[in-house]
């Protein structure tokens, strides 16, 4: 299966319904409406079984900083992710290193994982009990990347960022 969502503003394609496309039929259904408006250039990508779709650019020059997650087993609905820890990743985009900065509460234990645009994951940091993370380009290619953080009651937050 894949999955498609959102149009474009500025053309005929003007749809807020997030699509599932099944290719033993050839055929596209729509599985729900997008409640975060009609927009171009959005990024999508999916971890498991689940699909996200956010940022991109709205007519009157808006440039939206959410991201919605689909589940195939909810079949119905995609809801806006309104993250339990927030993050931010300096400097962005970066060369060789980067900062992943987290408000958690105290005590908290989080994993870190790192997805390329095909949503293959490339690593994996553990254990990760402070409010910094630090990144080492390694061997990232120049692209763009997203990332999860996940506490041991599940997903926590999702972000990405830029390397160069």
């Amino acid at each position: 299966m894949g999955y498609i969502g959102t149009g474009s503003p500025n053309s005929s394609l003007k749809e807020d319904g997030f699509w599932e496309y099944n290719p033993a039929l050839d055929s596209w259904t729509q599985k729900a409406s997008f409640g975060g408006g009609i927009r171009t250039v959005a990024s999508g990508f999916s971890i498991d079984s689940r699909c996200y779709l956010g940022t991109g650019y709205e007519s009157g020059f808006t440039w939206p900083a959410d991201l919605w997650e689909y589940t195939p087993d909810s079949q119905t609905s995609i809801s806006a992710l309104s993250p339990t820890f927030i993050s931010s990743i300096y400097p962005n985009p970066f060369f060789w290193h980067a900062t992943l900065v987290i408000e958690i509460p105290q005590g908290a234990d989080l994993e870190l994982d790192i997805f390329n645009m095909q949503g293959k994951l490339i690593g994996t940091i553990s254990n990760i009990t402070t409010n910094k993370v630090f990144i080492e380009r390694d061997n990232l290619l120049s692209g763009m990347y997203f990332y999860t953080l996940k506490s041991v009651d599940g997903l926590e937050s999702v972000g990405k960022f830029p390397v160069q």
